[in-house]
């Protein structure tokens, strides 16, 4: 009988094995880099695990008879086999409650999961996801300084709003619920200061003119100029939880703040925006704070478009523009807005994934 449960128990261990494999291999990491799993079998460790179970089950089955083969006095034999029987039926019962209580905290595990993953494709990120694209490249990787990568970005985003495809088109150094996470310290103008270390956090988002008209996000005051790209050119346009964290939900528009205390030139908020999702999609309302891209500079651009037509055709005709300005540059994350989602349920997927594995073994071991 040992020898029978160890068999079955290592052929029941290959095919889920084999099932682990494939849903391993079906896995879509949300990077542009292909990672390659080698799960082949191996057959030198098949064999050894299949001869080890022959061998356990062989060794458990002779135990037993050979401890029936000793002969034991009649009285003795019946106090013991009481007492064993007694101390087996107890360990019986212990394992059972024991696998009965994992199966149940694998399966409420597994419904907070699903609840999870519903919640979380039906909660608004804070932009219109449809009918919108991005690309992100970085022209730093081939040596340009920052006069040839500015002009290379502006050409970029030219061409990318003269395509018939294209209603709206910008750049912007964050995009949202890509699994970046990013904040810097704020200092508001007329409060106490305690000194830097002290400072509240907002996240920071450099976007160029037309960004939230792209996205979707409905703005009140003015957007960026495309004048206001130099080093003196202090506006930004604030979130809803910003006004309400250091404004005490009065019009932050007119109010000033910079980032490291009273001595810094400040910024002058010139609009605000309704909150968003930044890091994840299950965060609390965090303050985040939008500044003109062109006036600090970075190599390191994402190209978002709404587009007119199938969101995939837009796709290539961006990267081709691209292309067309300099081969060497190359293009990643090129993706739907609705595709690029799916990189902040990620992590929820695989812990459901996980769990689903856990249930299997669960139920190869009942």
């Amino acid at each position: 009988e040992s020898l029978l449960i160890s068999l079955s128990g290592g052929v029941a261990g290959v095919f889920l094995a084999a099932a682990i494999n494939r849903a391993v291999r079906g896995i879509r990491l949300p990077s542009d880099v292909t990672l390659l799993f080698d799960l082949r079998t191996d057959w030198r460790v098949l064999t050894f695990a299949l001869l080890l179970s022959i061998a356990t089950g062989i060794l458990f089955s002779l135990i037993p008879a050979l401890q029936s083969s000793k002969p034991q006095l009649v009285p003795a034999l019946k106090a013991e086999s009481s007492m064993a029987g007694f101390r087996r039926s107890r360990l019986r019962n212990f394992l059972v409650v024991v696998q009965i209580s994992l199966s149940l905290i694998l399966l409420i595990s597994a419904g907070l999961i699903v609840r999870s993953l519903q919640a979380a494709q039906t909660m608004r990120p804070g932009f219109n996801p449809e009918n919108a694209v991005a690309i992100s490249f970085d022209v730093s990787l081939q040596g340009y300084n920052e006069e040839r990568g500015r002009a290379f970005q502006k050409q970029v985003l030219e061409r990318a709003q003269a395509l018939p495809q294209v209603e709206h088109a910008a750049l912007t150094d964050y995009l949202p619920l890509g699994l970046n996470y990013n904040d810097s310290t704020i200092y508001i103008e007329g409060t106490e200061f305690k000194g830097a270390s002290n400072l509240p956090l907002a996240i920071p988002i450099e976007s160029s003119p037309g960004y939230f008209d792209v996205m979707g996000i409905p703005l009140r005051g003015r957007d960026f100029r495309d004048d206001e790209n130099k080093k003196e050119s202090r506006v930004a346009i604030v979130n809803e939880t910003f006004a309400k964290k250091f404004f005490n939900g009065q019009d932050p528009i007119g109010r000033r703040f910079n980032w490291h205390g009273p001595q810094d030139p400040f910024f002058e908020i010139v609009g605000e925006v309704p909150d968003g999702k930044y890091n994840s999609l299950g965060e609390d309302p965090k303050p985040a704070l939008y500044t003109p891209l062109y006036r600090d500079y970075s190599g390191t651009v994402t190209l978002v478009a709404r587009t007119r037509g199938d969101p995939k055709q837009v796709l290539s005709a961006l990267r081709g523009e691209v292309q067309k300005l300099d081969p060497s540059i190359s293009v990643y994350a090129a993706k739907t807005l609705r595709e690029h989602l799916g990189t902040s349920l990620f992590p929820a997927r695989m812990a459901a994934i996980a769990l689903a594995l856990g249930m299997a073994i669960d139920a190869n071991v009942l």
